[in-house]
């Protein structure tokens, strides 16, 4: 092999290892920007995070919190107690409750905490609850619809007939607020917390198919519900003025917590899952904090039809402001619990 052979084999094999090399530098280049990015993303969430700062006791007063027994819910019920609060919490699963029900009044100092059975895929359910709660309280203070699910994979009904999740979401709660508005009434000055979500912007609601009966996907059927629980608060919060009941809506932030009952189907719901989630979701005190603002906070005592993040006041999507949308929202909705209640 003559020298040049030799030389032009020396001067491929360096080429080969830098190209190697500038292929690691970019990698390695590319990895830092995108952790300095992610750090960055992280650190903005947590400064951004509010929490409530409320001294207020709740002494006298009955809280009923729906879907207590997890999540944001559990942090919910158990700050109402440790400040005094008569708290009814609810859940599907009573094995479940049992053990909140436990750690609960251990955590709020031996507080006054009972659970109750509830399953808002079941009207039924529903009626039994807000028949117990009217028949035993001679008050409730507060009432925070809390309880929600996912979205299933593929649409799916109740036994009443509805879409699981806008009844799971929307008509269950609404059913329920109906059925308790006199006793909160009769409660005043009381406030109803009804947890929403900034999906709601994602909804557009079509009054033809507003329980998605025709059109479904799972990423579909969980914003419109969250739209649907905006139009209801902000609807009902124009009925109630002059009540001293207020309605408010809230967006409590991505958290960590057993919401999601099916595994996700889709990359940007598996990435939402599983990256973005654990990397930048709240924990469920964090999570809990803007419901128990809405709860507590004495400034809010006059405030009502409004959408809250991070402990205090927000602006929801324009379309969740359309006064037309709301009420056609409403008319189907309480159209929708009367044919039911009816048959």
């Amino acid at each position: 092999m003559s020298s040049a052979d030799v030389e032009d084999e020396d001067a491929a094999l360096w080429a080969f290892l830098e190209a190697i090399w500038d292929t690691v530098v970019f990698v390695v280049r590319v990895a830092i920007i995108a952790f300095a990015l992610t750090f960055v993303a992280w650190l903005y969430c947590r400064l951004s995070q509010r929490r409530c700062k409320c001294t207020t006791r709740l002494d006298g007063k009955t809280a009923l919190v729906t879907g207590g027994s997890t999540g944001i819910g559990y942090e919910t019920a158990k700050a109402l107690a440790s400040r005094g609060a008569r708290v009814i919490f609810t859940c599907r699963n009573m094995q479940v409750g049992q053990q909140a029900l436990a750690a609960m009044t251990e955590a709020s100092g031996g507080g006054d905490v009972v659970l109750k059975h509830l399953d808002l895929c079941s009207l039924a359910s529903v009626r039994r609850l807000a028949r117990d709660i009217l028949e035993n309280e001679p008050r409730l203070d507060l009432l925070v619809n809390n309880a929600g699910r996912s979205a299933p994979p593929r649409r799916t009904l109740t036994a009443d007939g509805f879409e699981t999740t806008i009844q799971s979401n929307h008509l269950g709660p609404a059913l329920l607020t109906s059925l308790l508005l006199d006793l909160l009434k009769r409660s005043a000055p009381s406030r109803i917390v009804v947890v929403s979500s900034m999906v709601h912007a994602w909804a557009e609601l079509d009054p033809d198919d507003a329980f998605l009966e025709h059109h479904y996907s799972h990423s579909r059927a969980y914003s419109v519900s969250k739209l649907l629980n905006i139009y209801f608060a902000r609807e009902l919060a124009d009925k109630l003025r002059g009540e001293q009941v207020t309605v408010n809506a809230l967006h409590p932030g991505l958290v960590k917590s057993r919401f999601f009952r099916e595994p996700p189907t889709t990359r940007f719901a598996k990435f939402l899952r599983y990256v973005v989630i654990p990397i930048f979701g709240k924990s469920p005190s964090e999570g809990a904090q803007t419901s128990i603002h809405l709860c507590l906070a004495p400034e809010l005592a006059h405030t009502t039809g409004r959408y809250f993040m991070e402990c205090r006041e927000a602006k929801p999507a324009a379309h969740a402001l359309n006064p037309v949308l709301q009420r056609q929202a409403w008319d189907i909705t309480e159209q929708a619990l009367n044919e039911r209640l009816c048959c």
